[in-house]
């Protein structure tokens, strides 16, 4: 980013946002409007160096609503009450332990209307053996089911870990949406908050993850090597970490290991099904002779013998209690919820992580209590946000209910959201590689307009959305004018940085925001909002209230609201 200049125009006319309809314009005047010292946001992207000199001028003061900042997808009016009313502690334990939260009603709404993100493995058998039901399979609903519980779900925490492992455990929906629709229901969601270990134990054997790593070909043959596609991620990615030790041939052995352990392709036999769809060990598969993995001997077994599974169980074992699994675990989350911290605190707070993980067996509640401390969390600097918590926090903070499936163009709104996802580059679950979506602010700063033209799409529709109860226009439309006739600067500037900045805008950005409401009028070219348009006349007549929906896009495309 050197040479880096900041757009430093302090105004900019609605006009100016607007010409030619293009995002581009907008997000080059949001630039020009909302530029911060040094450039902090600026046009071509960020990098790590601005997420630190952003934090120096951000006033993010209050320690709850910081944690509320880092455990949610964008914390509500209501979330901020709760978190206030418990304090920083027991609000860290609510999240924790999921105590009063309860998500019932949401899971119930997401089985009735995403039915396959919640189809068993019995109903998952019952639509491949009738063809009517296996068309019924919808890819998509796990894509949804994914954006509805950010949105709406009590327990935040959970959802921005089931986050964090799916990426951790990465499996592309692609390879077989079925098999990973049941990882995430036996092996993910379970122990998002669990333990480790057996979160590990429960992703090695689910199909999906042996399918994906070509665990069907891992077979056993005199003569020939093991496949090292699961045992290479298992090491590197999974546990271990890259540079921490282990040789090529602990990849070999840990392939041995392995064989044996099957995601079947399977004939259409009456079984079929369940082959599938189910961990299978295959003896026959199985190398019986003696290995050794990181130093532990694994003696041989008899050929066929099926107490051969031991030998996969037995590597799990050694891997979930290994020290640098520890710190590997240690270090993610720490990256996760504190992003990069300053050394040294960097370096303590994931050795105390890493001990706790030793001395609880990996127990993930008990090592977010050392990573979300008050004192760390107040010290981390900003994290930008990536595309699907962007998404998720404008829905959030526009309060667009998504839990009405019988509204008018419910999966048009949806497919609005995913479609601009996918421009994004962050459509839940389409990263190819095993080792997940990033998470650095290197990769995602480096293309920033497809986000500002997602905000600009999203606040010119806000009063369509408002059909889903969502809340924007009742708010801003009723403050666009004072008693007096004229644009309501500080009363709409207020509401923006209430609703979307938990009322700590940083003062730049604020006064930038009221800048341009200073150019907009009661009426003509730089309308706040016509004479005459009714409350139910601004969706036909959006351009007639263009300068309050842009004030709103500003606020939104601010860059207090790209980080968190």
């Amino acid at each position: 980013m050197s040479g880096q200049r900041p757009l430093a125009s302090p105004t900019v006319s609605r006009r100016g946002v607007l010409k030619g309809g293009m995002a581009a314009s907008a997000a080059v005047a949001t630039g020009a409007v909302m530029g911060t010292t040094a450039g902090l946001v600026p046009f071509g992207g960020v990098d790590e160096a601005h997420a630190q000199a952003y934090s120096a001028t951000t006033s993010w003061v209050n320690p709850v609503k910081r944690l509320a900042r880092r455990v949610t997808y964008g914390p509500t009016a209501a979330e901020l009450t709760a978190a206030a009313r418990l304090g920083y502690n027991g609000y860290l334990e609510s999240q924790l332990t999921g105590s009063g939260l309860d998500d019932g009603p949401l899971e119930y709404f997401i089985s009735a209307t995403f039915p396959t993100a919640a189809w068993n493995i019995e109903a998952m058998i019952a639509a491949i053996n009738d063809p009517s039901m296996e068309s019924r399979f919808r890819h998509y609903d796990l894509y949804y089911a994914a954006l509805v519980r950010a949105v709406h779900a009590k327990h935040q925490l959970r959802e921005r870990l089931v986050e964090m492992w799916s990426d951790h455990f990465n499996v592309p929906l692609p390879f077989s949406p079925k098999r990973l629709s049941l990882m995430f229901q036996q092996a993910i969601r379970p122990h998002a908050l669990g333990k480790f270990p057996d979160m590990l134990r429960a992703v090695a054997k689910s199909p999906a993850m042996l399918y994906y790593l070509s665990q069907s070909t891992n077979v056993y043959a005199p003569g020939h090597r093991a496949q090292e596609n699961f045992a290479r991620e298992l090491l590197e990615l999974h546990t271990l970490g890259v540079r921490s030790g282990y040789t090529q041939n602990d990849v070999q052995e840990v392939a041995r290991c392995f064989t044996g352990w099957q995601a079947e392709i399977g004939d259409r036999d009456p079984d079929f099904p369940r082959k599938i769809l189910e961990f299978r060990f295959r003896p026959d598969f199985h190398d019986p002779g003696a290995k050794t993995v990181l130093g532990v001997a694994i003696p041989a077994r008899p050929a066929g013998d099926p107490a051969g599974v031991r030998d996969g169980e037995i590597v799990l074992d050694i891997l979930a209690t290994h020290p640098a699994t520890a710190r590997f675990v240690a270090t993610k989350l720490v990256r996760w919820f504190l992003g990069e911290l300053a050394e040294p605190r960097r370096e303590e707070v994931i050795s105390a992580t890493t001990s706790k993980y030793l001395s609880t067996g990996g127990d993930i509640k008990a090592m977010l209590r050392v990573v979300l401390a008050q004192a760390n969390v107040m010290a981390s600097p900003a994290k930008l946000k990536r595309p699907f918590h962007l998404v998720a926090s404008a829905l959030r903070h526009c309060e667009t209910n998504l839990l009405d499936s019988g509204r008018p163009l419910f999966a048009d709104m949806l497919r609005f959201q995913v479609d601009h996802l996918g421009r994004m580059a962050h459509e839940p679950y389409g990263w190819f590689p095993p080792n997940g979506y990033p998470d650095s602010v290197n990769y995602w700063g480096s293309n920033l307009l497809p986000r500002y033209n997602y905000l600009l799409e999203l606040t010119k529709s806000c009063r369509t959305f408002d059909r889903w109860n969502g809340t924007i226009w009742p708010t801003f439309f009723p403050l666009r004018r004072t008693a007096t006739g004229v644009v309501n600067v500080n009363g709409i500037a207020n509401a923006i940085n209430a609703r979307f900045f938990a009322g700590e805008m940083p003062a730049g950005e604020l006064a930038r925001v009221k800048n341009y409401l200073k150019l907009c009028t009661t009426s003509g070219p730089n309308a706040i909002c016509e004479p005459g348009v009714a409350f139910d006349d601004v969706n036909d007549f959006t351009w007639r209230v263009s300068g309050l929906w842009q004030a709103i896009n500003l606020g939104l495309c601010a860059p207090g609201y790209q980080w968190y």
